[in-house]
């Protein structure tokens, strides 16, 4: 998306357990005891405070350090279009209002679309991703991204949270959130729109951001079509048999992609978000039609696209439990076609996928 849009799975391993060899053992103690007997934290001889600075994950604790606590924060995760390979990951201070604010720090997506930081990652932020290559899942063709499209997830709180991911969907909700943070306040925008683009979406009850998409493509993945990893990752293969039904390129699909999360800034996918010029070239497709448009590619999918490895057919998507959908480690479960936000807006249902 282009730097004025905000239009990829990652996770959070948060306050890494830091032990030292002897149960029980502060960090203080060890120091005191290092200097007093001699004895330094590797097990080897010597005299003096060891340094803390060269205190591994392996040996430190969660314990407090002159009364702060010792913690690390590891950002990492995926970017998914499907996979996308070499992309630039970038993570911004997000400001109250929406805006994005100083860079933090920047990484690149390996071959399967992963990406890690070593740096504590605390507060507001926004993750943006531009550039890198995908395999459209739809025709097996190679996608390259160009390096000023962007895809996002925002954050209102980094430090603490797990399996914070970065898709298409994650993109069309962080411009909605963007258009709303003065209104409803950050976190709550976020929220509220994640939870709307779910729901627009077919994916009612299914957290967008931390729900790691399956790859349907892909015959060793464990897919359960009343899971809500099978659920996302299927919207977003639908998203790309969408295109090849259509005939639209992939170049103008990302277009198309773009278009969805400036029409829906204002939270209604009716040809008039925040940029309704823009939309105009959306070429034969405009968000609302290429939503309705998505129960047709979900079938086709699931029932026509040889490259559809998961055993699953339309029927079984049809027929799936919904009562008893949820994440497979868990079998947490959300049901319901219509509801409210944290913010008390009403949040409307497509009656597909």
């Amino acid at each position: 998306m282009r730097p004025h849009h905000y239009l990829v799975l990652l996770s959070f391993i948060v306050g890494l357990t830091l032990s030292l060899p002897s149960c029980g053992t502060t960090i203080d103690d060890a120091i005191e005891n290092a200097a007093t007997e001699e004895t330094a934290l590797d097990g080897t001889t010597d005299t003096g405070t060891p340094d803390i600075n060269n205190l591994t994950g392996d040996n430190l604790t969660d314990d407090t350090v002159d009364g702060d606590t010792v913690t690390t924060t590891n950002l990492n995760g995926m970017v998914v279009m499907g996979p996308v390979e070499g992309a630039t990951v970038s993570v911004y201070v997000l400001n109250e209002d929406g805006t994005r604010g100083d860079l933090i720090t920047t990484t690149t997506t390996d071959v399967e679309g992963k990406y890690s930081f070593d740096e504590e990652i605390t507060g507001s932020v926004a993750v943006v991703v531009t550039g890198g290559t995908y395999i459209d899942e739809a025709t097996g063709d190679t996608v390259v991204i160009p390096d000023d499209y962007e895809l996002m997830t925002l954050l209102s709180e980094a430090e603490g949270r797990e399996n914070v991911g970065v898709t298409a969907l994650t993109t069309i909700a962080s411009m909605r959130a963007s258009e709303t943070a003065v209104e409803k306040g950050l976190a709550t925008a976020i929220d509220a729109a994640n939870k709307d683009v779910a729901t627009t979406f077919g994916l009612d009850g299914v957290d967008i951001v931390t729900v790691t998409p399956d790859d349907l493509t892909d015959p060793d993945e464990d897919v359960d079509v009343n899971s809500d990893e099978t659920g996302h990752g299927l919207i977003l293969a639908a998203f790309t048999q969408m295109g090849l039904d259509a005939e639209i390129t992939a170049e103008n699909l990302l277009l198309l992609l773009e278009n969805f999360a400036d029409d829906y800034s204002d939270g209604t996918l009716d040809g008039k978000g925040k940029n309704p010029k823009g939309l105009k070239n959306a070429l034969s497709h405009t968000p609302d039609q290429a939503l309705n448009g998505l129960t047709n590619a979900v079938e086709n999918f699931l029932d026509r696209n040889d490259r559809n490895n998961s055993g699953i057919k339309s029927d079984d998507w049809k027929n799936r439990d919904r009562g008893n959908s949820g994440k497979k480690d868990t079998g947490d479960s959300t049901d319901g076609s219509t509801g409210t936000d944290d913010s008390g807006d009403t949040t409307v249902s497509t009656t597909a996928p």
